[in-house]
Parts: C-alpha cells; sequence; structure tokens
C-alpha cells in the first residue's frame, strides 16, 4: 500500500510540480552512524529522481563544480543559509534538507523544503520506518512521497529542466561520481542525458548538448592522463571503465539529437523511451601471438631507454648518444643540447612509461606499429613534482643483434 501511495503521490506531482531543486547531503542527529548517513545520500537523489518535473542538482554536483571553478568557498559549504546563496546562482527555485535522527527502533528522515528566494521554508515532512538501518531508507522513500504531494506556490514552480549553470554543475558532477569507484555514476548518467530530453526550447538545450560533447572529450583525456600515472593495473582498468562509460554516454548524446530531431519534425513532445542507457564494455588488453611477440621485444629494448633514461638524468651527453643507431648519433646530440636543459630547468623528469599504465587501444597502437616494420616503440613518461606532465614515443631499431635509438 505504502509503494503505490508514493506512486500515487509521484503522478499527482508531475501535474502539478515542476522545479530545479538543489538537494543538500543527508546529514545524522544524535547516534546515527556516519556510515548509514553517507550511504543514505545516494538513495534519497535517486528517489528524488523519479518525482517528474524535478530538476535535480545534488550536493556532490555543488562541489565537483566548485573545484573545476575554483569556486573555494562553495568547497565547505554546509549551512543553509550558504547553500541557498548557491542555489540562486545557479537558478534553483528550491532548496531541499535532509535530517536522520534515530528514536528507539524508528528511524526518522526530515526533509525541509526552501524557497530560495527569500530563504522561505515551504515543507517539512517526515518519514518514519522502524526496524533495522535497511529501514532507514524505506524512511526516506516515506518523506520523499509525502513531501511532493500537493501544490507548491507558483513563485517555488519554475521549467522542468536544469538551468544551463546547473547543468555544468551536474557535468561535474558526472566526472566525479564516474572516477570514484566506490559510486554508481549511472543515476548522475542518466540525470544529464535524460535533462536534455526534458530541456523545452531548443534555444536552451543547445549549450546543453555542447556542454554534454565537451565533457565526454575533456572527461575522457583526463581519465586518459591518469592512467598514465596510475599505480597498478586495477587503477587502470578502473580508468578504462570510466573512459568506456564516457564513450556510451556519447552514445546516449547521439541518441537525443535523434530523438529531438523526430520530435520537432513530428511536432511531438521529445520521449525518453527510446533510450535504454546501456552499461559500457571497457576493451581488455590483447593477448594474442602478436601481442607475445611484441612484449619479448619490449623486454630487451627497455633495456636500451633504461640506460638512455639514466644518461639524459645525468647529464651525460656522449653516452646517451651512443645508444642511438651510428648515423642518427649527431641527432642524438642535438636532441640533448636542444632540450634537456629547458626540461630540467622546468623541473620535468621522463621514466619509463610502465606497460600497465597504458589504455588497451595504446597498447594495441604499440603492438600494431611493431608488427609492420619491426622497428620498436616505447613510451616515456614525464612527471613534474607529483604531477602528470606528458608521454611520447621512443623509437627503436635493431641492429647488429642490439636495440638503438632512431627517433626520440
Amino acid at each position: 500500500m505504502r509503494i503505490l501511495s508514493f506512486a500515487l503521490a509521484l503522478s499527482l506531482a508531475s501535474s502539478s510540480f515542476a522545479a530545479q531543486i538543489v538537494a543538500m547531503d543527508v546529514v545524522g542527529v544524535g547516534a546515527v552512524k556516519k556510515s548509514l548517513v553517507h550511504a543514505l545520500t545516494p538513495v534519497l537523489h535517486s528517489e528524488l529522481s523519479r518525482v517528474q518535473g524535478v530538476s535535480l542538482v545534488t550536493q556532490e554536483d555543488v562541489r565537483a563544480m566548485a573545484l573545476l571553478d575554483a569556486t573555494k568557498q562553495a568547497m565547505g559549504c554546509d549551512e543553509t543559509g550558504c547553500m541557498a546563496d548557491i542555489a540562486g546562482a545557479l537558478g534553483a527555485e528550491l532548496l531541499l534538507t535532509a535530517q536522520l535522527g534515530r528514536v528507539g527502533r524508528s528511524y526518522n528522515l526530515t526533509l525541509t523544503l526552501i524557497q530560495v528566494e527569500g530563504v522561505k521554508v515551504l515543507r517539512r515532512v517526515t518519514g518514519k520506518a522502524s526496524g533495522s538501518e535497511e529501514a532507514a531508507s524505506e524512511a526516506v522513500t516515506a518523506a520523499v512521497g509525502q513531501l511532493f504531494s500537493g501544490e507548491l506556490p507558483e513563485a517555488a514552480k519554475g521549467p522542468g529542466s536544469l538551468s544551463r549553470r546547473a547543468y555544468k554543475a551536474a557535468l561535474a558532477g558526472l566526472r566525479s561520481v564516474t572516477l570514484d569507484n566506490s559510486l554508481d555514476g549511472r543515476p548522475s548518467r542518466k540525470r544529464v542525458v535524460l535533462d536534455l530530453v526534458r530541456t523545452e526550447l531548443d534555444f536552451d538545450a543547445a549549450p546543453k548538448l555542447e556542454a554534454l560533447h565537451w565533457e565526454i572529450v575533456r572527461g575522457a583525456v583526463a581519465f586518459s592522463n591518469l592512467v598514465s600515472s596510475a599505480q597498478n593495473k586495477a587503477e587502470v582498468d578502473h580508468l578504462v571503465a570510466c573512459i568506456a562509460t564516457y564513450s556510451e554516454i556519447g552514445r546516449d548524446l547521439e541518441r537525443v539529437k535523434e530523438i529531438r530531431a523526430r520530435a520537432r519534425a513530428r511536432g511531438q513532445v521529445p520521449s525518453a523511451r527510446p533510450l535504454r542507457f546501456e552499461r559500457a564494455d571497457a576493451p581488455e588488453r590483447r593477448q594474442d601471438s602478436v601481442a607475445k611477440a611484441y612484449l619479448k621485444a619490449y623486454a630487451d629494448g627497455k633495456k636500451t631507454m633504461q640506460r638512455a633514461l639514466t644518461a639524459w638524468r645525468t647529464k651525460s651527453r656522449l653516452p646517451f648518444a651512443e645508444l642511438w643507431l651510428t648515423p642518427r648519433q649527431s641527432n642524438a646530440l642535438s636532441t640533448f643540447d636542444r632540450e634537456r636543459s629547458p626540461e630540467a630547468d622546468s623541473g620535468i623528469v621522463w621514466d619509463l612509461l610502465p606497460l600497465h599504465a597504458m589504455t588497451p587501444q595504446e597498447f594495441d597502437r604499440l603492438v600494431n606499429s611493431w608488427s609492420k616494420d619491426q622497428r620498436l616503440i616505447i613510451m616515456r613518461r614525464g612527471m613534474k613534482g607529483k604531477a602528470f606532465h606528458g608521454t611520447d614515443r621512443v623509437r627503436l631499431k635493431q641492429d647488429n643483434g642490439r636495440w638503438r635509438i632512431d627517433n626520440w
């Protein structure tokens, strides 16, 4: 019965309610475990996302946007008045706070809905459920069901989609949760994609479509750069999965463009029904005979590269040149004289890029290049302190059974 009444509340809300809400994290009151409070925040966001007409911005979105925009004052913002100011800057009509308390075996979740304009409390409801910690999730569902029943003042209503600035915050949150291995990024992915379908005007949709396109491009580059400085294979596997997820979101974007174009041509309202939000399949590193042959050659060529990097770091100009092919040693000296000092002055230190710190696609390119002409490509990695600077390719060629540098 409770589930049916909640569904009815949501259907009523869809006909009378549309607004952008900034939802703060759940906070605990009294002797409530911090781990439970932390686990309930995504549950609350999931329930809010089910309410038709609600455009949700989470506090995690705000924190992620603060990092990208260097809006540092938003980083530690947990006060209601402070968050109300941020919500207003994002164009939100409403701010939602959530407090979880416990009395005996009963969990009580209190939701307070605040109109941003004037910081006026519109509603305060409490969902209650008794039992184990699982009952806390039921309290969340009950509270959200109560919160969105009935009308709201006209001043508290707005479009059924995010403002452009709030959408940028949602994109920042998307990257943050995608990168966090402990979080499920699918709800954030759905929010940013479904908002594109719900945005009423093409005038407002166009900059959002472009913003998502550039987030996909820049996010994939950021994940790839993190791969190059990853400490172990498990970290790389997660980052490769992040890249695959962003590729799948790119396909979501193309689907949304087609949905909006078809709806426009037919004079219809765009529908999210064709969207499936399929899980991305992360590629795996090839392990065929050609890859194994490359790895064998790599093991030998790596010794030459390690000696060259040591000579580079220790300012050993002639030993560095002696590791090159004989006809190329004059090029080696000019490369050393031209590039080494400026790099050292800027604090860049080069080492060998570990094989684990490559995406499967990058490894595949190296294998394919080697199989064509038997010239070996080995990657080196530049670090500036703890910050990743970049990678480049060093080409080696065999000469009398020894790998020598052909191009640096």
